[in-house]
């Protein structure tokens, strides 16, 4: 009951609402601090900012405020960024002339084939264009995003591409093709369910049919979009709409409807389309000549931060006051109205340097990427050569290590060989072998390798096979001219055939057959020649071949054959 008291009072509920309203904003601020710690990630900065971006774009902007040097960011994020930014900025009808930057963010999707942001990117390319007034670029970059668009089920964006085109026609009195677009639009905005924007479209329609001095028409399509703006509960939309009924009423000189039409608007609009309410209907007591009423709806006008608002109430304040012949006044405002033509003008120069820096530290921190870049590729590069040396070196260790197990392998099989020939060598017996091992003094050379090779020279391969050489083949070598002789006469001229019948044989091959029909082995043939064992074994194979042996057939077999 004392509750019910209380708060039934005047002053105490007021008291209770402003509490409330403290405690929200408590609330919201105590929010916006959770978020910006939760949001210390860019990426997840810049994924609410796409989701409510259509609905509150100038909270967007404060997202994307949280990231405090997007320069840093890596380039998806980079450009992702750029794209929202001017995306919100124009959905708040801020200034993007100067946001050239775009056109970086341009490339980067199409090179990347983006079809979800390259068409996106496409049409703010071709926005800029449209508000630095270069139509002709403007619509190439809106006909490149409609055909961008073709690639991706996003009517909205199609609606939004085909708008801005009928803008464009209409500037350049292109009225049919103006028209065209308009209704595209409304087809593509109602196709996607988005009522505000196709409010806005059948305004757009409605305002072709102005240019074509159609009223009928356009009174039929602007009365639509405020039905559906009415039954939607868009009072901005309606109010907009019935500020561009009302031109056409002050156009046809049916000042009592349009200002009846203004005076609904102002109690629907937001305070930001006041003062243009306000300046629509100083005109028409203007135009009625009603100057006094003119003059006071004139000043209620200036109650705007807007400079383009401002100017336009100045030129319409010195109008009033020339035609009321009040020049020195009227020289005032005109002057207040060049300050701030002046002033909107250094506003943009000033945007412009802002963009300008902005591209230049764009430009700046890919320079310095790409440097990274090349000195990351200069380290790699380093690197791989580095490793490559390093393979090669190791490569080369272990092969000399293999060739080195070779040699000690051969020269170990070659000493057993020569020990098994000496063990084998009967002096007395007058055979070719025992004649030409009595030749090779083998029994010397034997006892010289047992000397001079330790146990700690065979684990050395170049030590060994070096000592055995000296000892085997450095002191003395073989008469072969006397060993033939001998041979041929013990085989009674067997060996001068061969060479005779086999001219195709080169020394060495004919002096293997000769050895291999003396039952000489492969080894103990290699050991005689000073040849390793493997090229005696190809030399055998090549002899074969050239005489026509079969692989592996007996020599002596064959020639005792022929």
């Amino acid at each position: 009951m004392i509750v019910y008291v209380y708060l039934s009072l005047p002053y105490n509920r007021w008291l209770m609402q402003k509490t409330l309203q403290y405690l929200i904003l408590s609330i919201l601020i105590f929010t916006l601090f959770e978020c910006n710690s939760r949001y210390s990630d860019p990426s997840i900065i810049l994924d609410q900012a796409e989701k409510i971006i259509d609905i509150h774009p100038d909270s967007t902007l404060y997202l994307l405020r949280l990231i405090s040097n997007p320069n840093i960011l890596d380039k998806k994020n980079y450009n992702k960024y750029y794209l929202l930014e001017i995306a919100a900025k124009d959905k708040c009808f801020y200034d993007i002339s100067s946001d050239s930057i775009i056109c970086y963010v341009k490339d980067y999707y199409i090179k990347n084939k983006d079809y979800k942001n390259a068409p996106l990117a496409l049409f703010y390319c071709g926005r800029i264009q449209q508000e630095n007034d270069n139509l002709k670029d403007a619509l190439r970059f809106f006909l490149a995003a409609e055909e961008y668009a073709e690639h991706i089920m996003n009517d909205k964006l199609k609606g939004l591409i085909h708008s801005n085109k009928s803008l464009l026609y209409g500037s350049q009195y292109l009225n049919d093709k103006a028209l065209q677009s308009a209704r595209l639009a409304n087809f593509y905005y109602k196709r996607s369910n988005s009522t505000k924007d196709e409010i806005n479209s059948l305004m757009l329609i409605g305002n072709c049919h102005i240019y074509s001095n159609e009223i009928d028409s356009a009174l039929y399509y602007y009365k639509m979009g405020i039905e559906l703006a009415d039954f939607k509960g868009y009072s901005q939309q309606k109010g907009r709409i019935m500020q561009n009924l009302s031109v056409i009423y002050r156009g046809l000189e049916m000042y009592s409807e349009a200002k009846q039409l203004l005076t609904e608007a102002i109690n629907i609009v937001g305070e930001i389309d006041k003062p243009k309410i306000y300046i629509s209907f100083a005109n028409i007591y203007k135009s009625e000549n009603k100057l006094d009423s003119a003059l006071i709806y004139a000043e209620q006008s200036l109650n705007s931060d807007d400079l383009v608002s401002k100017r336009s109430s100045y030129l319409i304040l010195a109008d009033i006051k020339e035609k009321q012949d009040k020049f020195s006044e009227a020289l005032e405002y005109y002057k207040k109205y060049n300050q701030h033509v002046t002033m909107i003008f250094d506003e943009e120069q000033s945007n412009a340097i802002r963009e300008l820096s902005e591209r230049y530290d764009f430009v700046s921190l890919i320079s310095e990427k790409n440097k990274l870049i090349i000195e990351k590729q200069k380290i790699l590069l380093i690197s791989l050569l580095l490793i490559m040396v390093s393979c090669l070196i190791s490569f080369l260790f272990y092969r000399k290590s293999l060739i080195n197990k070779k040699i000690i392998s051969e020269a170990e099989e070659k000493i057993e060989n020569l020990i098994t020939m000496a063990n084998d060598y009967v002096k007395e017996e007058k055979t070719f072998k025992n004649i030409l091992l009595h030749h090779f003094d083998i029994l010397k050379k034997v006892a010289f390798i047992e000397q001079y090779i330790s146990e700690d020279d065979k684990k050395k391969g170049e030590r060994i096979i070096k000592k055995f050489n000296e000892v085997v083949y450095g002191k003395s070598s073989l008469n072969w001219e006397m060993l033939f002789e001998t041979m041929n006469k013990l085989r009674n001229g067997f060996y001068e055939k061969i060479k005779s019948k086999y001219p195709e044989l080169d020394e060495s091959e004919y002096r293997i057959c000769c050895l291999s029909c003396e039952n000489f082995t492969s080894s103990e043939i290699a050991i005689i020649m000073n040849l390793s064992i493997n090229t005696i074994n190809k030399k055998k194979s090549i002899a074969r071949k050239k005489i026509g042996v079969s692989p592996y057939g007996d020599l002596y077999t064959f020639f005792c054959s022929k």
